[in-house]
């Protein structure tokens, strides 16, 4: 494979993406986190040396996610040859591609939801910002990335504290596969 030539945190990522070990842990994360894993879902992985980190979309029974080589291999390398957070981010993208039937949730929200599946239960640190009064859930604020992200965690990780570990898995399965409303599966609750 001409990319995993390129360098050693290209083959570090490269091997990782061809490990069938590394997606069963993926899947296993936001299927735990989650709920909604499917083994009917067909995945085209592609990978650019262009673009975001990555970008997953989906519908019933296929998606596709497209990753950015180039920056993969460049938080490999910035990590010292750890591959956690590629990790992380392509099961960000597998959580859009399980939840894409309910892209009508708002931006944060369905940002915060993957944030929230893809990572480790103590990993909130990289979201906190300095005093940014913030008026509007959906509003972006330019702190070097889009802080809708942090809020929708923040409102996922609030749920699973108010009330119990299960209480964002319940409402993630309520609102993406019995498709009840945000209002609705707040109810529930």
């Amino acid at each position: 494979n001409a990319i995993a030539q390129k360098s050693k945190a290209h083959k570090l990522f490269i091997d990782f993406l061809k490990n069938p070990e590394s997606w069963v842990a993926m899947l296993k994360t936001i299927d735990e986190r989650g709920g909604f894993y499917s083994e009917n879902v067909r995945i085209d992985v592609r990978l650019a040396p262009t673009g975001m980190y990555g970008l997953g979309r989906g519908n019933l029974g296929r998606g596709t996610m497209i990753l950015n080589y180039e920056n993969m291999a460049r938080i490999v390398s910035l990590a010292r040859g750890s591959v956690e957070s590629p990790q992380k981010i392509i099961a960000h993208e597998l959580c859009h591609i399980f939840h894409a039937p309910k892209m009508d949730l708002p931006l944060f929200m369905n940002e915060g939801m993957a944030e929230y599946v893809s990572m480790k239960e103590d990993q909130l640190g990289p979201y906190f910002d300095s005093g940014k009064e913030v008026k509007n859930l959906d509003e972006s604020v330019a702190i070097g990335f889009d802080e809708r992200y942090a809020r929708g965690l923040i409102f996922f990780k609030y749920l699973e504290s108010k009330y119990k570990p299960a209480a964002a898995k319940k409402f993630i399965i309520l609102v993406c596969l019995k498709e009840k409303s945000c209002r609705e599966a707040l109810q529930e609750e």
